[in-house]
């Protein structure tokens, strides 16, 4: 069942706590997710997310998910659903996420020229959204359903000529079914930008001799913020982690640095 007030879960009463998103979910320092799990220290916990992921891999770790442990009263279900323009490939026994098509580095040209529209995208998401959202809200378990970016902000950046008024109408009850996205909660007042939240962290990468000087993805303090205007019921325990991981990435200089201090943010989850 798809809970729509946050305030009102009990995060002590889960016995396990299943995410799924994208490098917004799971990524090289703790994210949302695992502040989540800090306040709920007896529940098992299952990260599905995955740098570059969106709609095609996100679904079908859901699927897959219910399908091997199959999805009780006891278990909260959180969807953070990515950005729209992606293309996710399982082949040769990987799943490749290379992430937003018109700035990755995996299609040609040619792909993008031929196959990739922007309407087509937000057609085939708001449709693999709406399959999930029904198949979870017929399931014993709670669900909450997230967004990352609202659904017009990425056509803004790219062609804000393109036209989705008609699709956004017939998805309407699906897309009513998310909470407010993660970067209208994090944005700054006066700030237009998609991904406007505070992000401090630099470091360099000593594999390719190139200093990252900017990484866009939000901080654990960011994120506590995040799920705190969410409504999720937190106690110091969500926020001391939060401060914990600041303070140590703060010392962090180079990328390889994180897989020392966060080798793995979850167990180990079998999947195809």
């Amino acid at each position: 069942m798809i809970t729509n007030n946050l305030s009102n879960l009990d995060l002590t009463s889960y016995k396990r706590l299943f995410v799924f998103g994208c490098s917004f979910t799971n990524y090289m320092w703790p994210t949302w997710a695992d502040l989540l799990h800090t306040e709920m220290p007896n529940a098992e916990f299952f990260n599905l997310g995955k740098s570059g992921a969106g709609s095609q891999f996100i679904s079908s770790m859901v699927v897959e998910a219910n399908q091997r442990y199959t999805f009780t009263e006891s278990d909260l279900i959180i969807v953070q659903w990515s950005t729209y323009f992606r293309e996710d490939r399982y082949v040769n026994n990987f799943w490749n996420t290379p992430g937003n098509i018109f700035t990755q580095q995996t299609y040609d040209d040619t792909f993008i020229r031929n196959f990739a529209c922007i309407r087509g995208y937000i057609i085939r998401d708001l449709a693999i959204m709406t399959s999930i959202k029904y198949m979870l809200n017929s399931l014993p378990c709670s669900t909450v359903l997230l967004s990352s970016i609202p659904i017009d902000a990425e056509i803004e950046l790219i062609d804000p000529d393109v036209n989705i008024d008609d699709v956004v109408d017939l998805y309407k009850d699906t897309i009513d079914s998310l909470q407010p996205a993660m970067s209208e909660l994090l944005r700054p007042a006066g700030n237009s930008s998609v991904f406007a939240w505070h992000a401090k962290v630099h470091y360099s990468d000593p594999t390719n001799n190139k200093t990252l000087v900017y990484d866009y993805h939000p901080t654990p303090a960011s994120y506590y913020i995040y799920l705190k205007k969410l409504g999720f019921n937190l106690t110091e325990k969500s926020l001391d982690y939060a401060n914990e991981v600041e303070t140590i990435m703060d010392t962090i200089k180079t990328r390889a640095e994180f897989e020392i201090y966060w080798p793995s943010v979850s167990p180990a989850i079998k999947i195809l």
